[in-house]
């Protein structure tokens, strides 16, 4: 538990040396639902440094362990981590099975917010598969979950899905209210991410207007990511690059270099408030 933590916390080598000494303690103590879920906690510290192949051996192991326990929430958890996996690998179909998977098992569990976090992943292998209208379901239906059951970390998720699909559609303005309010929520819950999700958002929302302001955010957005150890993916990345061109092409290279640089200097206060400026600046 406490590897996962750290995992959270953006530092997957500890995360991942305290789940390898988890698993060496259950097996000395032939605890066999220790092992599973040290197991699959090791799996995904491992998909986190990006040796995917191990990442899933070490939870398909996690997972036949569940099988063998006949533990629903187990098996669940694992075939979670399976999509987190293919995920990160861009593999958004498969993660889109182990998903559904997933929706069925805690669905019969009565897991509710299990359930909302199972069609918030959906509503994001949808973004990143250009399927607008189920992410606009899903996101819809997750964030009236996440409301109910007052998660924060939940509704920043769903607002920063929200403002994915406003960008999209051209509607920047709506965008930037949607990905403030995931920036709010970010600062005081949620994973390392989060924060640069928002901040990498909010600059597809300025770039073309403010350009300046869009290269200092992407440049702390980069660095936010960089501090929790994630990675973009490939509905960000598209945003990443229209944010880069759309500012370079109105600042020009050296001046949006060094834009980016200063937003990469803020530590992520000082990013967020840069961000929610009521009156922004430059």
């Amino acid at each position: 538990t406490l590897g996962e933590s750290m995992r959270i916390l953006g530092d997957p080598a500890t995360a991942r040396s305290l789940a390898d000494e988890a698993v060496a303690l259950c097996r000395e103590q032939d605890d066999r639902w220790g092992l599973a879920y040290a197991l699959t906690n090791l799996g995904i510290a491992i998909r986190d440094q990006e040796d995917f192949a191990l990442a899933r051996s070490t939870i398909d192991d996690g997972v036949a362990l569940w099988q063998e326990l006949g533990d629903l929430w187990g098996l669940g958890l694992a075939t979670h981590r399976l999509g987190e996996v293919a995920l990160r690998q861009g593999d958004y179909e498969v993660a889109r099975r182990h998903f559904i998977d997933c929706l069925v098992i805690v669905r019969k569990l009565g897991d509710q917010e299990q359930v909302a976090w199972k069609l918030s992943n959906l509503a994001l292998v949808a973004l990143n598969l250009g399927n607008w209208a189920e992410a606009k379901a899903c996101t819809e239906e997750c964030f009236s979950m996440f409301r109910e059951l007052g998660s924060k970390y939940g509704q920043a998720t769903s607002y920063s899905h929200f403002g994915f699909l406003t960008l999209i559609d051209g509607n920047n303005q709506q965008a930037q209210s949607f990905f403030e309010r995931a920036l709010e929520l970010a600062r005081t819950s949620g994973p390392v991410w989060l924060g640069a999700n928002a901040l990498m958002g909010l600059a597809g929302a300025a770039a073309g207007t403010q350009a300046q302001r869009a290269a200092r955010l992407l440049g702390a957005a980069e660095a936010r990511l960089k501090a929790g150890a994630s990675y973009w993916d490939a509905v960000e990345m598209m945003c990443v690059g229209r944010v880069t061109a759309t500012a370079t092409a109105q600042l020009g290279e050296t001046a949006f270099a060094a834009a980016y640089e200063e937003g990469q200097a803020m530590i992520f206060e000082q990013a967020a408030d840069y961000a929610l400026e009521t009156e922004p600046s430059a």
